[in-house]
């Protein structure tokens, strides 16, 4: 008998999307957006406030 998929699609729960760890997981290698919300590369927590694009792009 097949069963079926259950599992709610990414985005389904919004209270899940407030979580700080969540937020930040969506910033890490994302290429499009804000700068702010960029964090090409992460090696420390405190890259998410002195590592995200805004910060490090030269200005064109």
């Amino acid at each position: 008998m097949a069963r079926l998929y259950t599992d709610a699609p990414v985005g389904a729960n919004p209270a899940a999307e407030q979580r700080p760890a969540v937020k930040r997981g969506r910033m890490v290698n994302r290429t499009m957006g804000e700068p702010s919300s960029q964090l090409h590369e992460r090696h420390d927590a405190g890259d998410f406030d002195t590592a995200t694009q805004d910060k490090v792009a030269a200005p064109r």
